[in-house]
């Protein structure tokens, strides 16, 4: 999917600039904003902004985006580890694995979302209902693009997984989005339901303002296996 002119990339989970290196080699003047709440990796993203000029002028906020203001733990294997969660019970249970108290913030602490047009890219392990509910105004008001992971629930015995779908989906549709699967073995596709799969090549979707048929239709026409194995 293509910046728009002007628009403003969000990252939200950021965690140690994979996605901000892959946006700014291919945009190197688009304005880029990412939210990273684990310090171990706000750490790394600074090192890696002050490392690289060309990263100079990426705001780095070190907490989370989410619904409300709150201090919560975040649960992780190893400290900058990318799937970690604030989602209870969103993984098995494990004694061994780390808590880091971290903060997560709405958008009215947030100065930098008075731009006209964004992108949103969201990764954050299950915590993505809370994301976009704290991001529900902008939504509804400037019909932003999200490039969104949504895990799979496994099972259906998987009730924190399966519930946390069914209110997203409904989401969706109350907010009028319409949610395309990014499949790299089967190609886009737009989906109603994110289901019940083991399936990680079903993980990445675009959320598309129902509206926006030209940027539907652009992401539909994509060959992704060709691209794969060029």
């Amino acid at each position: 999917m293509r910046a728009t002119p002007g628009a403003l990339f969000v990252d939200i989970g950021a965690n140690v600039g994979q996605t901000l290196l892959r946006v700014r080699g291919e945009y190197p003047a688009v304005p880029y904003v990412a939210f990273e709440p684990n310090p171990h990796c706000v750490h790394y993203l600074h090192e890696l902004i002050r490392e690289n000029p060309s990263l100079r002028d990426v705001v780095l906020y070190p907490v989370g985006l989410a619904d409300r203001v709150q201090m919560v733990p975040l649960i992780v294997e190893y400290d900058t580890d990318g799937q970690g969660t604030v989602v209870p019970d969103f993984r098995a249970a494990d004694d061994t694995k780390q808590r880091i108290l971290v903060a997560l913030v709405d958008i009215g602490c947030v100065e930098h979302f008075t731009f006209q047009n964004y992108i949103f890219k969201i990764d954050v392990e299950g915590a993505e209902l809370e994301v976009l509910t704290g991001l529900k105004s902008l939504l509804e008001e400037r019909r932003p693009p999200v490039i969104c992971e949504v895990l799979p629930a496994y099972t259906s015995t998987n009730r924190v997984r399966v519930e946390r779908q069914n209110r997203l989906e409904q989401a969706l549709r109350e907010w009028r989005y319409i949610a395309v699967r990014i499949s790299m073995q089967d190609g886009p596709s737009v989906v109603t339901e994110f289901g019940i799969h083991s399936k990680l090549d079903w993980t990445n979707y675009v959320l598309v303002p129902n509206e926006n048929q030209a940027l539907l239709s652009a992401l539909l026409s994509v060959d992704l296996r060709s691209q794969e194995r060029s």
